[in-house]
Protein backbone atom coordinates (compact mmCIF):
# COMPACT_ATOMS: atom_id res chain seq x y z
CA UNK A 1 0.00 0.00 0.00
CA UNK A 2 2.92 2.33 0.57
CA UNK A 3 3.63 2.25 -3.18
CA UNK A 4 0.06 3.30 -3.99
CA UNK A 5 0.30 6.14 -1.48
CA UNK A 6 3.60 7.40 -2.97
CA UNK A 7 2.07 7.20 -6.46
CA UNK A 8 -0.95 9.16 -5.16
CA UNK A 9 1.35 11.86 -3.75
CA UNK A 10 3.26 12.18 -7.02
CA UNK A 11 0.45 11.97 -9.54
CA UNK A 12 -2.71 13.20 -7.84
CA UNK A 13 -1.36 15.56 -5.19
CA UNK A 14 1.52 16.63 -7.46
CA UNK A 15 3.91 17.12 -4.56
CA UNK A 16 7.54 17.96 -5.22
CA UNK A 17 10.09 15.14 -5.34
CA UNK A 18 11.68 16.43 -2.15
CA UNK A 19 8.36 16.27 -0.28
CA UNK A 20 7.57 12.80 -1.64
CA UNK A 21 11.03 11.58 -0.52
CA UNK A 22 10.35 12.99 2.95
CA UNK A 23 7.03 11.15 3.13
CA UNK A 24 8.66 7.93 1.94
CA UNK A 25 11.51 8.28 4.44
CA UNK A 26 9.06 8.84 7.30
CA UNK A 27 7.01 5.79 6.30
CA UNK A 28 10.16 3.65 6.00
CA UNK A 29 11.28 4.77 9.47
CA UNK A 30 7.89 3.90 10.92
CA UNK A 31 7.88 0.54 9.10
CA UNK A 32 11.33 -0.24 10.50
CA UNK A 33 10.15 0.65 14.01
CA UNK A 34 6.89 -1.26 13.63
CA UNK A 35 8.59 -4.45 12.43
CA UNK A 36 10.63 -4.46 15.67
CA UNK A 37 7.69 -3.40 17.82
CA UNK A 38 5.08 -5.86 16.56
CA UNK A 39 4.88 -9.35 15.12
CA UNK A 40 2.79 -7.88 12.30
CA UNK A 41 4.89 -6.64 9.41
CA UNK A 42 2.43 -4.43 7.53
CA UNK A 43 2.11 -0.87 8.87
CA UNK A 44 -1.54 -0.84 7.79
CA UNK A 45 -2.27 -2.91 10.90
CA UNK A 46 -0.59 -0.50 13.35
CA UNK A 47 -2.66 0.61 16.32
CA UNK A 48 -2.50 3.69 18.50
CA UNK A 49 -0.05 2.07 20.93
CA UNK A 50 2.45 1.44 18.16
CA UNK A 51 2.13 5.00 16.87
CA UNK A 52 2.41 6.45 20.37
CA UNK A 53 5.47 4.31 21.09
CA UNK A 54 7.10 5.51 17.89
CA UNK A 55 6.42 9.15 18.79
CA UNK A 56 7.92 8.61 22.23
CA UNK A 57 10.96 6.99 20.66
CA UNK A 58 11.34 9.96 18.30
CA UNK A 59 11.13 12.40 21.22
CA UNK A 60 13.76 10.41 23.13
CA UNK A 61 16.07 10.80 20.13
CA UNK A 62 15.81 14.57 20.71
CA UNK A 63 14.22 15.30 17.35
CA UNK A 64 12.74 18.76 17.07
CA UNK A 65 8.98 19.14 17.56
CA UNK A 66 8.76 20.31 13.95
CA UNK A 67 10.31 17.05 12.68
CA UNK A 68 8.10 14.91 14.90
CA UNK A 69 4.99 16.80 13.79
CA UNK A 70 5.97 16.27 10.15
CA UNK A 71 6.31 12.52 10.75
CA UNK A 72 2.94 12.48 12.50
CA UNK A 73 1.44 14.38 9.55
CA UNK A 74 2.91 11.77 7.20
CA UNK A 75 1.26 8.95 9.14
CA UNK A 76 -2.04 10.84 9.29
CA UNK A 77 -1.96 11.40 5.53
CA UNK A 78 -1.08 7.75 4.92
CA UNK A 79 -3.89 6.41 7.10
CA UNK A 80 -6.40 8.92 5.72
CA UNK A 81 -5.43 7.70 2.26
CA UNK A 82 -6.04 4.10 3.33
CA UNK A 83 -9.38 4.93 4.96
CA UNK A 84 -10.55 7.04 2.01
CA UNK A 85 -9.69 4.23 -0.42
CA UNK A 86 -11.41 1.86 2.00
CA UNK A 87 -8.27 -0.25 2.21
CA UNK A 88 -8.62 -0.18 5.98
CA UNK A 89 -11.70 0.59 8.00
CA UNK A 90 -11.63 1.97 11.48
CA UNK A 91 -13.83 -0.22 13.60
CA UNK A 92 -12.41 0.41 17.07
CA UNK A 93 -13.40 4.01 17.55
CA UNK A 94 -12.18 3.93 21.13
CA UNK A 95 -8.66 4.23 19.70
CA UNK A 96 -9.39 7.65 18.25
CA UNK A 97 -8.77 10.78 20.25
CA UNK A 98 -6.27 13.53 21.03
CA UNK A 99 -2.94 12.39 22.38
CA UNK A 100 -0.39 14.44 24.23
CA UNK A 101 3.28 13.52 24.22
CA UNK A 102 5.43 14.33 27.24
CA UNK A 103 9.23 14.30 27.39
CA UNK A 104 10.86 14.28 30.84
CA UNK A 105 7.54 15.30 32.39
CA UNK A 106 7.09 18.34 30.11
CA UNK A 107 4.46 18.68 27.43
CA UNK A 108 6.25 17.98 24.16
CA UNK A 109 3.57 17.75 21.49
CA UNK A 110 -0.03 16.73 20.89
CA UNK A 111 -1.88 15.33 17.93
CA UNK A 112 -5.46 14.32 17.11
CA UNK A 113 -6.37 10.95 15.68
CA UNK A 114 -10.10 11.52 15.57
CA UNK A 115 -11.33 11.64 12.02
CA UNK A 116 -13.65 14.33 10.74
CA UNK A 117 -17.16 12.94 10.25
CA UNK A 118 -16.84 13.40 6.46
CA UNK A 119 -13.80 11.11 6.39
CA UNK A 120 -15.60 8.01 7.60
CA UNK A 121 -16.72 5.64 4.84
CA UNK A 122 -20.46 6.14 4.53
CA UNK A 123 -23.24 4.56 2.58
CA UNK A 124 -24.91 7.08 0.30
CA UNK A 125 -28.66 7.59 0.57
CA UNK A 126 -30.52 7.17 -2.69
CA UNK A 127 -33.88 8.43 -3.91
CA UNK A 128 -35.77 5.28 -2.89
CA UNK A 129 -34.64 5.62 0.76
CA UNK A 130 -35.92 9.18 0.85
CA UNK A 131 -39.26 8.20 -0.69
CA UNK A 132 -39.74 5.65 2.09
CA UNK A 133 -39.10 8.30 4.76
CA UNK A 134 -40.86 11.41 3.39
CA UNK A 135 -44.25 11.77 1.68
CA UNK A 136 -43.95 12.09 -2.11
CA UNK A 137 -45.60 15.52 -2.19
CA UNK A 138 -42.93 16.90 0.19
CA UNK A 139 -39.96 15.60 -1.79
CA UNK A 140 -38.33 16.58 -5.04
CA UNK A 141 -35.21 14.66 -6.08
CA UNK A 142 -32.65 16.73 -8.00
CA UNK A 143 -29.95 14.85 -9.90
CA UNK A 144 -26.43 16.24 -10.00
CA UNK A 145 -26.00 16.91 -13.70
CA UNK A 146 -24.94 19.91 -15.76
CA UNK A 147 -28.28 21.68 -15.16
CA UNK A 148 -28.09 21.34 -11.37
CA UNK A 149 -27.67 25.09 -10.67
CA UNK A 150 -30.65 26.02 -12.86
CA UNK A 151 -32.91 23.30 -11.45
CA UNK A 152 -31.90 24.06 -7.86
CA UNK A 153 -32.50 27.79 -8.35
CA UNK A 154 -35.93 27.15 -9.93
CA UNK A 155 -36.83 24.76 -7.11
CA UNK A 156 -35.81 27.23 -4.45
CA UNK A 157 -36.97 30.55 -5.97
CA UNK A 158 -39.44 29.54 -8.69
CA UNK A 159 -39.09 30.12 -12.40
CA UNK A 160 -37.88 33.47 -13.59
CA UNK A 161 -40.97 35.42 -14.68
CA UNK A 162 -39.50 38.92 -15.06
CA UNK A 163 -39.21 38.65 -18.85
CA UNK A 164 -42.88 37.66 -19.21
CA UNK A 165 -43.97 40.59 -17.03
CA UNK A 166 -41.76 42.98 -19.01
CA UNK A 167 -43.34 41.93 -22.32
CA UNK A 168 -46.86 42.25 -20.84
CA UNK A 169 -46.02 45.73 -19.51
CA UNK A 170 -44.85 46.87 -22.95
CA UNK A 171 -48.01 45.46 -24.60
CA UNK A 172 -50.27 47.21 -22.05
CA UNK A 173 -48.34 50.46 -22.56
CA UNK A 174 -48.90 50.27 -26.31
CA UNK A 175 -52.62 49.51 -25.85
CA UNK A 176 -53.00 52.43 -23.43
CA UNK A 177 -51.17 54.75 -25.81
CA UNK A 178 -53.43 53.78 -28.69
CA UNK A 179 -56.65 54.02 -26.69
CA UNK A 180 -55.81 57.30 -25.04
CA UNK A 181 -54.63 59.09 -28.17
CA UNK A 182 -56.90 62.02 -29.00
CA UNK A 183 -59.19 61.77 -32.00
CA UNK A 184 -58.22 64.65 -34.25
CA UNK A 185 -61.57 64.65 -36.10
CA UNK A 186 -63.54 65.34 -32.95
CA UNK A 187 -61.33 68.14 -31.79
CA UNK A 188 -62.97 71.52 -31.93
CA UNK A 189 -61.02 73.91 -34.08
CA UNK A 190 -61.40 77.55 -33.22
CA UNK A 191 -60.20 80.29 -35.39
CA UNK A 192 -58.50 83.05 -33.53
CA UNK A 193 -58.46 85.90 -35.96
CA UNK A 194 -57.62 89.27 -34.72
Amino acid sequence: MKGSFIKFLKQEKRLSNHTVISYETDLNQFKSFFSEYSSKKEIESADKRAIRSWIVELSLKNLSPKSINRKIATLKSFYKFLVKREIIKITQTNELGIYEVYNNGKHFSSFPTRLHYNEYPQQLIDEENFKNIFPKNNLRWISLDENFNKVFSETRHGKSLWNIFLILAIIFLLIETILSAPNTKKLKVENFDR
